[in-house]
């Protein structure tokens, strides 16, 4: 760029020194052609004065000598036009060459500096985009830091959700066991006289395991304790949803055995308890589970749902326990005592707040999938972005290091040109010092100095042969641009020799056509002035000689035209009449014509669009009836099969399977349904298509007969298709 700058000021300098010189040698010029001028005036004054002293000479040798040099002038005049105007033209290009230089370098300035500018925006985007950057990644590290919390509170809310279904199993098997012990209490009360010794060591028994089961138990309350008041901190509204702790007022009417300040994970270790010291018997498993299909029509649907896992742990009981509820009745009692107490205390209010826990739960965890879902899709949008952002950071760095290198390089080769500079100055300075100290001194002294001085090295000698043969290369060259120049000079005195000579012709030449031009013409003017008198006066005689012969002509023309006028007017008058009535006439039966075909068309187009929509009608009549035909038949074959109440518990166990709502199960069911009613709408839609465009070719423009007779055998086409089917169904539900 600096190399370019620099040829193109030297142009630029080249040129305005051309044009100054240009002005200069026209200027030149016309100081000549004036001098000249004045010159021939003052030279035909001279022969003016001449030739009234002197004798006239024959006119015609005088006219032709003077045609003579006018011709002779008229042509170096104009050559030397030519050379004139070569010369603007050749100006007027210099002076747009220069313009275009300026505009040149302008619009060099103007790229230098818009790349200046452009380099220091990168640098503040490149600096933005490292913040941003900087800001993204800790966007991105808070955002995984929340999946990873949210996925750890999804793990938790699935923990409790399976914890609360437990209970729920434990609610029913403490019920199965109510039921059970009332059966067992009848066995009980007969035998209480033979086994009261037995009760005794069986109830010392008893408490040796709860006491050693306590501690293991405890820490178990404990955990869950924990983990409730962590979901209180985590979930809104934990309190609303009812997992309050049981020492609230719901507990009150209870026996006054239980503690008011027990926590829900006593409760849920009690229960534990109960469950684990009363276990099921496979000898008496046919009666239980009579007794619990009896309690199935009593409990809630979400009992249905926990019914399944209820009769799995009641498969898994041992025999020998069996034994021991009917050696030892006593035990059973105060166990079933305590049940009965415990079953009071949650039986009215723990299946209710399990149900509202279950449903509360159901819908955060819908919540923390939506906002997973959205994390991730936010996450995906800024990697995104961030990929974005690092290709243009990439793109603007190797900008910025081919622009750094560029300009490295530039000023590399600057800074090594100028060492190469001042290095030949220094060599050269050192060289003519030696000269000139060699030249000064003696030769006896230079032998002295010979002798004392060492050896120069092959180095020095080689760096004194380059700086010479540089310095005969700058020489040679210094030769040849100055005989350049002097040829060049000698040039431009030469031409400028051969302008002055031409000017002086042209003014010589200038001054003689200008007296010779101003005789020319006193001699026209003299001649047009008597010439036009000849012509006026021929003109006059002929002009009215020939107005005396139109006017006669016009004057018997002017009698004829009277007459012919008089006649056309009486004749035109009669056809137009004619021609009007003639005119009415026609339009009248036209119109009559128009009017009954617009009739018949529009009759036409309405027994179309009857047609087309009647057809519409029995296609849609007929869907309905196949619709209606297929939900029958779907019936009776389901009706064939399965009962209402198989339905009701496939769909029980189905969504008790999927942990689904049946609400939601029949929606899944219902896609079918869906389906047909998308393929309904667009079959509606299809339909409307084809009135549309049957209501275009209507509208359109001739022919459309052939359209309009495809689309209609189409629609005959699918009402047949329709009827067929129709007709077998109806043979198959036959």
């Amino acid at each position: 760029m600096l190399f370019c700058r620099l040829n193109l000021e030297e142009e630029l300098d080249q040129m305005k020194v051309c044009r100054s010189m240009d002005k200069a040698t026209i200027q030149d010029l016309n100081l000549c052609l004036q001098q000249e001028r004045e010159e021939l005036l003052f030279r035909l004054g001279e022969d003016d004065g001449v030739k009234n002293i002197t004798p006239k000479k024959n006119v015609k040798e005088i006219s032709d000598e003077t045609l003579q040099k006018v011709c002779q002038l008229e042509k170096r005049f104009k050559t030397l036009e030519r050379e004139s105007k070569k010369l603007k033209e050749v100006n007027r290009q210099l002076t747009k060459d220069k313009n275009d230089l300026k505009a040149s370098i302008k619009c060099q300035k103007e790229d230098a500096d818009r790349r200046e500018r452009e380099l220091e925006l990168l640098l503040k985007k490149i600096k933005e985009i490292k913040k941003n950057k900087a800001d993204l990644q800790l966007v991105i590290d808070e955002l995984e830091r929340k999946v990873a919390t949210l996925k750890r509170e999804v793990v938790d809310a699935n923990m409790l959700k399976n914890e609360n279904e437990d209970l729920l199993h434990q609610v029913q098997q403490l019920k199965n066991s109510l039921d059970k012990a009332k059966a067992v209490a009848t066995m009980a009360n007969e035998g209480a006289n033979h086994g009261q010794c037995n009760c005794k060591t069986a109830g010392t028994k008893v408490k040796l395991k709860t006491t050693k089961k306590k501690s293991s138990l405890g820490r178990h309350q404990a955990f869950l304790n924990q983990s409730i008041k962590v979901m209180s901190n985590v979930f809104e509204n934990f309190n609303k949803d009812g997992w309050e702790d049981m020492s609230e007022s719901r507990m009150c009417y209870s026996d006054s055995e239980i503690p008011t300040s027990e926590s829900l994970g006593s409760i849920i270790m009690k229960t534990g308890q109960n469950v684990d010291s009363l276990t099921d018997t496979n000898d008496q498993q046919e009666k239980y589970q009579v007794q619990d299909n009896q309690m199935i029509h009593n409990i809630s649907h979400l009992e249905d749902k926990s019914q399944l896992n209820r009769k799995k742990l009641t498969c898994q009981c041992s025999s020998p326990k069996l034994h021991l509820m009917l050696a030892h009745p006593s035990i059973m009692n105060k166990v079933n005592r305590e049940k009965r107490r415990n079953i009071m205390v949650q039986k009215p209010g723990c299946s209710v707040l399990l149900r509202e826990r279950i449903k509360s739960l159901q819908q955060q965890i819908a919540v923390l999938q939506n906002v997973g879902r959205t994390t991730a899709s936010s996450i995906k949008k800024l990697k995104e972005a961030n990929e974005k952002l690092t290709s243009q950071l990439h793109l603007a760095d190797r900008r910025l290091q081919t622009s750094r290198r560029t300009i490295q390089t530039l000023t590399s080769d600057l800074a090594e040109l100028q060492r190469e500079r001042e290095d030949l100055q220094g060599k050269l300075e050192h060289l003519a010092q030696d000269t000139r100290l060699k030249e000064g001194l003696s030769p006896v002294t230079s032998n002295q100095i010979e002798v004392t001085l060492p050896t120069p090295s092959k180095n020095t000698d080689l760096e004194m042969k380059q700086l010479y043969c540089k310095l005969k290369n700058a020489n040679n060259e210094i030769t040849k641009h100055s005989t350049t120049i002097k040829s060049l000079k000698i040039e431009v005195q030469e031409k400028e020799d051969k302008m002055l000579e031409l000017q002086e012709k042209i003014s010589r030449v200038e001054r003689d056509i200008n007296l010779k031009r101003h005789l020319i013409e006193d001699l026209r003017s003299r001649l047009k002035a008597n010439q036009e008198i000849e012509k006026t006066f021929k003109e006059t005689i002929e002009s009215f000689e020939k107005k005396d012969l139109k006017l006669t002509n016009l004057e018997g023309k002017m009698i004829e035209a009277e007459c012919a006028m008089t006649e056309l007017e009486t004749t035109a008058s009669q056809q137009l009449h004619g021609l009007a009535k003639q005119s009415e006439q026609a339009l009248e039966v036209v119109q009559r014509k128009l009017l009954l075909a617009n009739d018949k068309v529009e009759e036409f187009i309405t027994f179309v669009k009857a047609l087309t929509r009647e057809l519409q009608r029995n296609v849609q009549e007929m869907r309905m009836r196949i619709r209606h035909s297929k939900k029958i038949k779907e019936e009776k074959e389901c009706n064939r099969y399965l009962s209402k109440e198989s339905v009701h518990r496939a769909q029980s166990l189905a969504a008790s399977i999927l942990n689904i709502s049946k609400t939601d199960l029949a929606e899944m069911l219902n896609t079918e349904d869906d389906e047909e009613t998308e393929r309904a709408k667009m079959e509606v839609e299809k339909d409307k298509e084809w009135l549309c465009y049957i209501q275009k070719l209507l509208e359109g423009q001739f022919p459309f007969a052939s359209y309009l007779m495809d689309a209609v055998l189409e629609k005959l086409n699918e009402k047949k298709k329709l009827v067929e089917e129709y007709n077998s169904l109806m043979q198959q539900t036959i």
